[in-house]
This record gives C-alpha cells, sequence and structure tokens, in this order.
C-alpha cells in the first residue's frame, strides 16, 4: 500500500508516467518469480510461514484490484487511506 501511495504521489506531483505491463507477460513474470526468486527470499525471511501469507495477500489484493472499474478502484484507495489530492 505504501509503495502505491509513493508511486501515485510521484505521478501527481513530478508528472511520472507509468506503464503496466500487459497482462500475458506480467503472468509470465510472476510465474519466473514464484519459482526462481521467492522461495530463496521466503527462506531469507527466517519466517516461512509468514511470508508465504504476505505473498498470498499480495496476490489476492492484485488480482481483486485489477477486476474492479476505475471508479470502484478510487473510491477503495479513498477509502483505504489515500489522500484525495493524490487521486484527482
Amino acid at each position: 500500500m505504501d509503495f502505491l501511495k509513493k508511486n501515485l504521489l510521484a505521478q501527481k506531483n513530478y508528472g511520472v508516467r507509468i506503464t503496466y505491463a500487459n497482462p500475458k507477460f506480467r503472468k509470465e513474470f510472476v510465474d519466473v518469480c514464484q519459482k526462481e526468486v521467492w522461495p530463496d527470499w521466503i527462506q531469507r525471511t527466517k519466517q516461512p510461514q509468514k511470508a508465504q501469507e504476505f505473498i498470498n495477500d499480495c496476490i489476492k489484493y492484485r488480482e481483486e484490484f485489477a477486476k474492479m472499474p476505475k471508479d470502484k478502484q478510487k473510491e477503495w484507495l479513498l477509502k483505504n487511506g489515500f489522500p484525495k489530492e493524490v487521486l484527482e
């Protein structure tokens, strides 16, 4: 959430333009990360169950948020503490 807030602030305050990967490439990237990156990170946390829960929550949040219409995304962000001026 903190990263998303900073991302939106950068877009607003500095004219940063964010381009998102197309869904097919994003899925391929996530699949590779699941096999090649996440297992090592999970072990390095020394709390593998908590780390896996974090990953699962991130995946769930991303999927739910991506399915929302833009107006619902904005409504959700406001409800979860995003400053209104950042989203305008």
